[in-house]
């Protein structure tokens, strides 16, 4: 009974050291059955699908069927390690992203039909102006048109939206994003080709020409117009007492998820302002993400203090920053837009690195799980640390 005993403790003790990262506060583990579904398993026999559904197990199921998650998760680089609960958080906010998609569809079905409803009327209405009806008779074609056009996106984003929940509900999710660092990786490794080629000086590129124009154009690529310094505060902090400066913020970053493009007309879903502080020696980044949509706030959820923002620069280099506060947005009733306003503390080791090269992507993490987001000012953290002295 004893060697019974001890053999259970070892196989308890294995058990913990091997799957820690799959257990929740509850101690369910994570679980897959015969058919590939996700599920969780709770000490007391309890089980349920991956995102919360009950599930009743079949006469073909059993515990033997269930074997703990042991797949493979690509790494990301910047040192920052993600297990299968980080994917799932990441699969529930694309599979609510593309119910929002649907949902504006609809509304855009139903404006077009009501919009259709309102020609009609318009046209009965004028039976003896022909000329009224001439126009009129236009409108309702290209109304036909929109309505039949938005029944193919309503049909298209529902689709979308049916394949995203069963992505979260039967698993997959990480094979899905496996998929992506893979083909991310892929894509990084032909830039980088492209990089090493252009390493080379501009004018052994481009041939050397007469050409007024062209020579001028390769002047602005050698020695681009200098930018002036702008500080949105120069001066003593009340609160501190110390001397800070603060710099202009800048357009960093804009991002639209393509599901939800065809409905926010010309506005982006997110766009995000960056600027670098001074004070006392120490330096800020300061990050203000405004979104759009309201409903946001569902899908990202917050930015928790401490949470880690990944700076990936054109030569490799991956540096982690941490936010010095927790955010969870704030809606603006009358511009309709929800914020957040995050500070990360930059480490004075880091800054000659953030000056040796251009910035490709930032990768933040929500408490949603992280997104990545391709930058449009590359040089913002040489010009801005070059306007602070640094």
């Amino acid at each position: 009974m004893q060697i019974i005993q001890k053999a259970h403790f070892f196989l308890a003790v294995i058990s913990f050291l091997l799957f820690p990262l799959f257990c929740d506060a509850q101690g369910a583990v994570i679980r897959e059955n015969s058919k590939g579904e996700k599920l969780k398993v709770y000490p007391d026999g309890r089980i349920e699908y991956f995102n919360g559904d009950p599930y009743e197990p079949t006469a073909e199921d059993g515990l033997l069927t269930y074997p703990v998650f042991q797949g493979y998760i690509e790494p990301l680089d910047g040192e920052v390690s993600v297990n299968e609960i980080d994917l799932y958080k990441i699969a529930q906010r694309r599979s609510q992203l593309s119910n929002t998609a649907a949902q504006l569809a609809e509304q855009r079905l139903v404006q077009a039909q009501e919009n259709l409803q309102r020609l009609q009327h318009s046209l009965a209405a004028a039976a003896q102006d022909e000329t009224r009806q001439s126009i009129i008779q236009k409108q309702l074609a290209a109304a036909r048109r929109t309505l039949e056009q938005s029944q193919i996106q309503l049909n298209e984003s529902q689709r979308a939206a049916q394949l995203d929940d069963q992505l979260v509900k039967k698993g997959g999710f990480i094979e899905s994003f496996n998929q992506r660092v893979r083909e991310n990786r892929l894509r990084e490794a032909n830039s980088q080709r492209i990089r090493s080629l252009s390493s080379q000086s501009y004018a052994q590129l481009i041939p050397l020409t007469n050409n007024t124009a062209a020579s001028s154009f390769e002047n602005l690529m050698l020695y681009p117009p200098h930018r002036e310094c702008r500080y949105a505060f120069d001066g003593q902090d009340t609160e501190t007492g110390r001397y800070r400066r603060d710099l202009q913020p800048e357009l960093l970053f804009s991002y639209t998820d393509e599901r939800l493009r065809p409905y926010l007309q010309d506005k982006e879903y997110l766009v995000c302002e960056a600027y670098i502080s001074s004070s006392g020696g120490f330096r800020y980044l300061t990050l203000n993400f405004t979104f759009a949509y309201p409903n946001a706030q569902e899908a990202y959820g917050f930015i928790d203090q401490n949470s880690v923002l990944t700076i990936k620069l054109l030569n490799g280099d991956a540096i982690n920053l941490r936010a010095g506060k927790m955010d969870r947005g704030q809606y603006n009733t009358v511009k309709k837009e929800l914020t957040y306003s995050v500070y990360y503390p930059i480490d004075r080791s880091y800054i000659g690195l953030l000056k040796a090269s251009e910035v490709d992507l930032l990768r933040v993490f929500w408490s949603s799980g992280f997104e990545e987001y391709p930058i449009l000012q590359m040089d913002f953290f040489q010009r801005q640390f070059q306007c602070l002295g640094d």
